[in-house]
């Protein structure tokens, strides 16, 4: 199963519904934790492919829950997120500085998917059973 997600909507299906849930407004900036609690558990890893201003939304969501995370991001969206900065201060402005904030969320590492294109994935990889 899928979840498909919107910056208004959510849905659960192997294809977009027409008339897509909404999800609750969002008064802070940030998504509230009783609407997500009841999706996100059943969810093994959270993916976004190109997600642009989802792209640190889905970082957060997969760290307030404990699940991997995989982001192939795509734009940097500066001017809608100045409050992102690197370890030194500077703000995240290229496409090289948004790879490297997501690096620093935890023990995100980066590898190179198979497509032409933008296609450098930064992952948080699922813990393994330690033998």
């Amino acid at each position: 199963m899928i979840f498909f997600w919107r910056r208004d909507h959510v849905w659960k299906s192997e294809s977009p519904p027409k008339n897509p849930r909404p999800a609750p407004p969002r008064k802070d900036g940030s998504e509230p934790e009783a609407f997500w609690k009841d999706i996100v558990p059943g969810c093994r890893v959270i993916v976004g492919l190109h997600p642009d201003q989802a792209t640190g939304g889905i970082v957060t969501l997969a760290r307030a829950f404990r699940r991997p995370f995989a982001v192939v991001p795509c734009c940097t969206f500066a001017d809608d997120f100045p409050e992102r900065r690197l370890a030194d201060g500077r703000a995240v402005r290229t496409y090289d500085d948004l790879v490297q904030w997501l690096r620093a969320h935890g023990n995100a590492e980066v590898d190179f998917l198979r497509f032409q294109g933008m296609n450098q994935v930064v992952y948080d990889p699922p813990a393994r059973d330690s033998a």
